[in-house]
């Protein structure tokens, strides 16, 4: 409250995850603070955008209690604001649910590595058997436990020569992802690159053939890294992909597709997939279409003229 007493003109936009504000993820003491500012401020507007949200736990797990809170907090941080975002149509579901008046909007998250040129979904200048996994540590571990299977076997069919892996080493996490990749591919179709500027990332995003991602496809949206991949019109291995699913899932390659078919039958299918992947991005994730977003929930016509 202090802090909103320096900026007394100031619009709120509060990113929400609990645990950012609370170690057990119910932070009470918000929505009171938020409500004294309110009756101070009442011509002034609060967006809350939800980033993670309660957990539904029996009642025999010892973090019921929090996550019950964590959920009333919610209900009344959305009774507080003026406008609600989030980051999933899962999350948009289950807050609606939760507050059936309320009106929520969905706005993925954006990419952090904007494309170094031109975004080209053709296979013409990629190199088709190089892969790539970006990420954390852990995160990329789990990928590679999903997939284990599937690239030793793609390596072994020759549709694989190199993976690469982008961003922190020698965490935690440092001598289980090594040991796993030594049982599923040889020393030499592994390069380690560790963290390196987001215009490097983009110009192997612009030239491998594959990123791979383990994530479920309810988490596709507010996966910034999922998002760095679809800006670049680069195609997607995923243990989830399926054709006849909804956007932006029904654009992924099962690893099963490429194991089971000559590569030359189905590169005009991954050009269109990457395309469509692109295509999806730039209408519905875009910064720029964000940004209109958040101006039009906000009914804030000098911030849509600058989005504009």
């Amino acid at each position: 409250m202090a802090l909103l007493e320096r900026f007394p003109d100031a619009n709120i936009l509060l990113q929400y995850a609990g645990r950012g504000y609370h170690k057990y993820g119910c932070p009470y003491w918000l929505p009171l603070a938020l409500k004294q500012w309110r009756k101070k401020h009442p011509s002034q507007s609060l967006l809350v955008m939800f980033h993670e949200l309660w957990a539904s736990l029996p009642i025999w797990k010892k973090h019921f209690l929090t996550e019950t809170l964590n959920s009333k907090i919610t209900k009344e941080l959305i009774s507080l604001a003026d406008a609600v975002g989030c980051l999933t149509l899962h999350q948009a579901e289950r807050l609606r649910a939760l507050v059936p008046s309320a009106k929520i909007s969905w706005i993925p998250v954006g990419t952090n590595i904007i494309p170094t040129e031109f975004v080209d979904a053709s296979f013409t200048q990629r190199s088709p058997k190089e892969f790539l996994i970006f990420g954390l540590q852990y995160t990329r571990l789990l990928t590679l436990q999903e997939l284990s299977d599937s690239l030793k076997k793609l390596y072994s069919r020759g549709l694989l020569e190199q993976l690469h892996l982008i961003g922190p080493l020698e965490t935690r996490w440092d001598s289980e992802e090594k040991q796993l990749l030594a049982e599923i591919l040889p020393t030499h179709a592994v390069k380690f690159h560790g963290v390196i500027p987001p215009e490097k990332v983009s110009q192997f995003l612009h030239r491998v053939g594959f990123s791979i991602i383990g994530q479920p496809p309810e988490n596709l949206t507010k996966s910034s890294t999922f998002m760095a991949f679809a800006s670049h019109a680069c195609n997607v291995i995923s243990p989830y992909a399926a054709t006849t699913a909804v956007e932006p899932v029904c654009y992924l390659t099962h690893p099963q597709e490429l194991l089971q078919n000559k590569f030359s039958d189905v590169e005009n299918d991954l050009a269109a997939r990457g395309h469509n992947l692109w295509n999806w991005y730039k209408i519905n994730a875009d910064w720029q279409t964000n940004t209109n977003k958040i101006a039009k929930m906000l009914h804030n016509e000098d911030f849509l003229a600058i989005a504009s």
